[in-house]
């Protein structure tokens, strides 16, 4: 029983009976907000490529004559009629889920209106197995829905276009730059031997020959963007364990020195534009190479899917495309104003560093990507210095460290006051276990 008010808030509202599925009673389904049939987008499903019947598929629709157009058109023509030959087949070997519960569901409706013959009776429980089966697919696929999310405030956000205001505004203000900045301290230390020569730039600007496109194109993983070089990861993943294996001994094998673990909190989207396109040109780029890169970069505009619907599409002022082959050697070469500073304060006493051996060259941090590991004495004058350039690199570029996910890890002799000291100048915890580093435990054994 509802009342005239409950009648105005639910206007769309629909109450229907369901077939008996599991017991000898039919439930009553109440939908207060009916489903709205969203036009779907094309989006090619990495499971297709398992079957042989999508090869032919793809042959078949590819290698239809276009006639005499042009090398372009020939090529949407092509495509279009690949995406939609695609979409059907997919429509006939993989039945969706809700749609065969709703054509079962009304068979067996109509065979439980009557007395059911034996015959039925055998149907009837089959439709109920299958039924069964089809609801847990179903539920799996309804996983993936959005029904709401939680704002800065904390507070939870539900209906569709409420959830889609959040996500348009979180990504609008992401993509944001923070405007007038002081890059000047950060650029103006790049030293002039490590700027690119004139044979490099030419080299850069070379007219791109077909073989290269095909060798770069076919180089890639069938489903994934190409990454960095596995070795040099794998190069910093063992220093790391060393340097955590040297701050866990214990007596006189120990040492006071002090690990810092940064987390940069979306590292790539907070990447300024006009920051790595002064640090592009001080390594010496040449302009007509800085301005195609910049040119790539900026090309990006976004749309995001919630529940099958798109939201406007929200043009980023700052920011490097996730998955693009070009953005980790762009923030490589934005970040290595940071290891500049770095050395240069080494160099003038500032920071110390760790040795791995008496006669090893001391390393002050280790810098892939994204993931940082600072290496220094546990020193607060050290700690203050490497608070001025952490403030420097951030300030210029929009970096931003996340205090409470990042972590100090001390060597076994940093006495426990001036452990206490530098958790409250940092702003950050100590931890026992440094967890994790490029996905590999950063400290192996006991």
């Amino acid at each position: 029983m509802v009342n005239w008010k409950w009648m105005q808030i639910y206007q769309n509202a629909i109450l229907k009976a369901s077939p008996a599925v599991s017991s000898d009673h039919c439930a009553l389904i109440l939908k207060t907000q009916p489903l709205v049939r969203i036009k779907k987008e094309f989006r090619f499903e990495a499971f297709w490529a398992e079957h042989e019947e999508c090869k032919e598929v793809i042959k078949r629709s590819w290698h239809l004559d276009d006639g005499n157009r042009s090398c372009w058109n020939q090529f949407v023509r092509k495509r279009n009629r690949c995406k939609r030959e695609l979409t059907e087949w997919s429509r006939r070997k993989f039945k969706r889920a809700d749609k065969e519960i709703e054509r079962k569901k009304t068979e067996l409706q109509h065979i439980q209106k009557f007395d059911m013959s034996e015959s039925e009776q055998r149907r009837a429980n089959e439709l109920k197995s299958q039924i069964s089966e089809l609801w847990k697919q179903e539920e799996k696929r309804n996983r993936n829905r959005i029904d709401k999310l939680r704002n800065e405030s904390g507070q939870w956000i539900q209906g569709e276009d409420n959830i889609m205001r959040l996500v348009e505004g979180h990504f609008t203000k992401l993509y944001t730059s923070i405007g007038v900045k002081n890059m000047e301290e950060c650029i103006r230390e790049i030293p002039r031997t490590r700027r690119v020569t004139r044979e490099m730039n030419e080299e850069l600007m070379a007219k791109i020959k077909d073989e290269e496109i095909k060798e770069a194109t076919f180089s890639m993983g069938g489903l994934k963007a190409p990454g960095p070089d596995g070795r040099l990861i794998q190069d910093n993943i063992i220093i790391v364990q060393e340097a955590f294996h040297k701050f866990s001994k214990k007596g006189s094998l120990g040492n006071k020195d002090l690990a810092i673990k940064l987390d940069m909190n979306k590292a790539y989207d907070r990447l300024e534009w006009d920051f790595l396109e002064r640090v592009l040109e001080a390594f010496g780029f040449c302009n007509e190479w800085v301005k195609l890169m910049m040119n790539c970069v900026k090309s990006a505009s976004y749309r995001f899917k919630i529940n099958g619907k798109l939201s406007r599409r929200i043009g980023p002022q700052r920011e490097l495309r996730q998955g693009d082959p070009l953005s980790p050697y762009l923030f490589i070469l934005a970040a290595e104003s940071f290891t500049i500073l770095m050395e240069k304060a080494a160099r003038d006493n500032l920071i110390s560093g760790i040795r791995l051996a008496p006669t090893a060259p001391p390393i002050t941090h280790l810098l892939f990507a994204n993931d940082c590991i600072i290496f220094t004495g546990a020193q607060e004058d050290e700690i203050y210095q490497l608070i001025q350039i952490i403030n420097k690199y951030t300030e210029a570029s929009g970096q931003r460290i996340n205090t409470e996910k990042s972590g100090l890890i001390f060597g076994s002799q940093v006495p426990i006051q001036s452990r206490v000291n530098i958790e409250e100048i940092t702003g950050m915890a100590s931890w026992e276990d440094p967890g994790r580093y490029l996905g590999l435990p950063a400290r192996w054994g006991r």
